[in-house]
């Protein structure tokens, strides 16, 4: 780009290349039933076709103060704390309505090197709901102009595989 003779755009991206996709600028831009802690205080979430009813997460790295907002307080949950661990539930029945957004805003000792264990999500019907943590942003080679990264099997945007599933070539493990 600006060279005459040169090389152009690359990836049809223009004239920088592939994007940064060391960070994430809102929950919407996670990976589909992903989580993500953003700025060492607020739980994204983005999980577009499934209901949560509850919640629970570890911290590691930090010391839990408190835990509020976010959908989890929209939605009426009640919010427990101790330093290590925070629960989100309904003794009302409600529900976090599937989408994108703040899951829970956090108050922690450190906000910088903290990061989410232990993640269990349910459903209403306490159905496990299947996330993936991102840490400290996307996990993987970008392979296209909207940062979508390679999976396992080297599919740009793809699915991945399901831990304990066949490899890539449909071997078993």
């Amino acid at each position: 780009c600006g060279v005459c003779n040169g090389p152009g755009a690359i990836y049809g991206c223009g004239c920088e290349g592939l994007p940064d996709a060391s960070t994430y600028n809102s929950p919407c831009e996670l990976p589909v039933n992903s989580i993500y802690l953003s700025g060492g205080e607020e739980v994204w979430y983005h999980i577009p076709n499934d209901n949560i009813g509850g919640f629970q997460f570890a911290i590691d790295g930090a010391t839990v103060y408190d835990a509020s907002g976010g959908a989890a307080e929209e939605a009426g949950f009640m919010l427990s704390v101790n330093s290590t661990m925070v629960l989100g539930f309904s003794l009302t029945g409600s529900s976090i309505p599937g989408g994108c957004g703040t899951l829970v805003e956090l108050s922690l000792s450190e906000e910088v090197g903290a990061n989410l264990t232990d993640i269990v999500i349910s459903s209403p019907n306490a159905q496990s709901i299947l996330v993936d943590y991102i840490e400290g942003g996307i996990d993987g080679e970008v392979c296209d102009c909207d940062a979508n990264i390679l999976d396992e099997c080297g599919v740009c945007d793809g699915d991945g595989m399901d831990e304990g599933a066949c490899d890539c070539d449909g071997n078993v493990d």
